[in-house]
């Protein structure tokens, strides 16, 4: 929509409710003083209230616009604040491409661009089994899958608490949504195996927010969107009590306070 366009639709907002009841007090009016009910002075007492009327529900429709107006921008600001963050920049850089180099924070001290392809990524995603490890190369994509799920899931609670709409957040995600989520319309298809390690990924560790945010953008539309893994938390999260397993160090005796690993008891491997 040109910004004329949105120019013209927001005037007719502001005035349409004023001048609907200016009309219907004036009508009223016009209408009583021609059945001998009102004198000229109440036709004109009338006309003032009507103006009192009209002033109001302006300065209300303005005040609304308004609202909507900063709303959008903060939507817009969170949005930007969200796509440009180091780890969702490399997960999208994932989702738009098959195979490229992308930023990985594989130390504990600076990013590093390493070569990753889809089965990387779902290498990287397996569900993790006791006693198995991971490179730092599928640590760190593990990590920033997962602060990607979690800021969708951050923007669902947003919506579900009524703080923004979902039409607000839908420019700014849907072209990324309808990847992860198979959308028939979607810009890039990844296979279904893809999809499958994403939300199950996703689903182990109770990323629900993404999940339904995704589903409302895509309004069902999505022929590969994963359903839901059928299993218990208890059989999905064994490593859930293992939460020590967080501080995690290099041989090399660089610190791993990685709180992003989600849980997994990870050794770190030098090599990438």
């Amino acid at each position: 929509m040109s910004g004329s366009s949105r120019r013209l639709r927001s005037l007719f907002r502001v005035l349409f409710a004023p001048g609907l009841a200016l009309a219907v007090v004036l009508g009223a009016g016009v209408l009583a003083y021609r059945q001998k009910d009102m004198t000229g002075a109440d036709v004109i007492a009338a006309v003032g209230v009507a103006g009192a009327l009209l002033a109001f529900i302006a300065g209300l429709q303005q005040y609304r616009i308004g609202d909507e107006w900063k709303r959008a921008e903060w939507v817009g600001a969170e949005a930007a604040r969200f796509l440009q963050s180091r780890a969702v920049r490399t997960v999208l850089s994932c989702l738009d491409w098959s195979q490229r180099y992308v930023q990985l924070q594989v130390h504990s001290t600076d990013d590093t661009f390493v070569w990753v392809d889809d089965a990387t990524v779902k290498e990287a995603l397996r569900q993790h089994k006791d006693g198995e490890t991971f490179t730092r190369k599928e640590a760190a994509l593990r990590d920033d899958v997962g602060e990607f799920f979690d800021g969708l899931g951050r923007f669902w609670i947003m919506i579900e608490r009524k703080l923004v709409d979902i039409e607000e957040v839908r420019p700014h995600l849907e072209y990324w949504v309808k990847i992860v989520a198979g959308d028939d319309e979607a810009a890039i298809h990844k296979p279904n195996d893809y999809l499958e390690a994403l939300w199950t990924f996703a689903d182990v560790y109770q990323y629900e927010g993404a999940r339904r945010l995704v589903q409302r953008l895509t309004e069902g539309r999505c022929t590969r969107f994963p359903d839901r893994i059928k299993a218990s938390p208890e059989e999905l999260r064994p490593m859930v009590t293992r939460v020590d397993a967080l501080a995690i160090s290099a041989e090399s005796g660089a610190a791993g306070d990685r709180s992003g690993i989600q849980g997994d008891a990870i050794e770190w491997h030098d090599s990438l």
